[in-house]
């Protein structure tokens, strides 16, 4: 029989992967008002504009894989890939809502498979430097 502690001791990943997807949409939405206002004072070309959001993408995405994993003891490489892809499909939803659109490709297929990639990799990462 399991005590009380030991119930609340264990960690649900569901939640630890619905809160890292959602602290790296709003640190996506931060970088792109960011990356908006350098294009709008012409700090930057608008043709770095595929590159910059793909740059932003990934960077969220390995910080939804890390923020993931932190409370997890087992299958990190898992849950990291599961927290990159994550992020991808809030990442679209919420920009989409934003854009008043939603249009859904094949784009949006490699996009989720370039974040759980990113989310695998900086979570092995993590675990070789430790």
């Amino acid at each position: 029989m399991r005590t009380a502690r030991a119930a609340e001791k264990r960690v649900s990943m569901i939640t630890e992967l619905i809160k890292a997807g959602i602290i790296s949409v709003a640190v996506s939405f931060i970088l792109v008002v960011l990356y908006a206002v350098a294009l709008k004072e012409e700090l930057l070309a608008t043709t770095t504009m595929t590159l910059f959001t793909t740059v932003i993408k990934v960077i969220c995405a390995v910080l939804a894989g890390i923020l993931t994993v932190r409370r997890c003891k087992r299958r990190l490489w898992l849950y990291g890939a599961a927290g990159g892809g994550l992020y991808t499909l809030l990442a679209f939803g919420v920009f989409s809502a934003v854009a008043g659109s939603l249009c859904v490709s094949l784009a949006l297929l490699s996009d989720i498979g370039m974040g759980a990639l990113a989310g695998l990799l900086s979570v092995m990462i993590m675990q070789m430097l430790k």
